[in-house]
């Protein structure tokens, strides 16, 4: 956590991403470098860099001046599937789940799907108490929303203010061609979310 990378932009989801790494920087003693990816478009229809960029540092500087109340010890929510993507996210998120208030392993269960877990909620729940954090198991039945938006709306029900999930579960091709959770929560994100893989 001592490195972390920030995209910049102008999205929704923008000051809270800011004030998440922010955060993260504090409660770690760690470093944030900002990228901000601009399409050669901005500034093709004549504007030059200099005049460009010195109009946007207001807006950019008042957006950041906004981003002061996230709390580190906000609740937060961990994604579980009892892959190994699952766990990978969950070990490299643990000095952020050691500053949370409440901590909830979450997994969005298919009937079929219970036998497939390569490690149970229980497992995670006790790699957590042996780093000394508490967690509340909860398992949300697959309804007829997508999997990201269940998370989702089961996060925000809790008031998590980060939620910690392993990315990439299936192939890249099938997540290009079929879609999928990490491919959601990544285009669209409803809250800061921690993805590893």
């Amino acid at each position: 956590m001592k490195s972390i990378l920030l995209h910049i932009d102008h999205d929704p989801a923008m000051q809270a991403r800011l004030q998440v790494a922010l955060d993260i920087a504090r409660a770690t003693n760690g470093h944030v470098t900002c990228l901000q990816a601009v399409s050669y478009e901005v500034f093709a229809p004549g504007a030059i860099y200099g005049s460009a960029i010195a109009a946007a540092m207001p807006v950019i500087k008042a957006g950041a001046d906004k981003l002061r109340a996230f709390d580190v010890g906000a609740p937060m929510l961990v994604a579980w599937n009892g892959s190994a993507e699952g766990a990978h996210a969950l070990r490299a998120a643990m000095p952020l789940l050691a500053c949370s208030c409440k901590v909830t392993l979450a997994c969005v269960i298919e009937a079929d799907e219970r036998a497939r877990f390569d490690l149970p909620s229980t497992d995670g729940a006790k790699y957590l108490a042996r780093h000394g954090i508490d967690c509340e198991i909860v398992e949300i039945p697959r309804g007829e929303a997508s999997i990201a938006d269940t998370l989702f709306s089961a996060a925000q029900m809790r008031e998590c203010g980060l939620m910690v999930m392993g990315a990439y579960g299936h192939s890249r091709l099938a997540e290009l061609l079929l879609g999928g959770v990490t491919r959601q929560m990544l285009s669209e994100p409803q809250m800061p979310v921690l993805l590893a893989h």
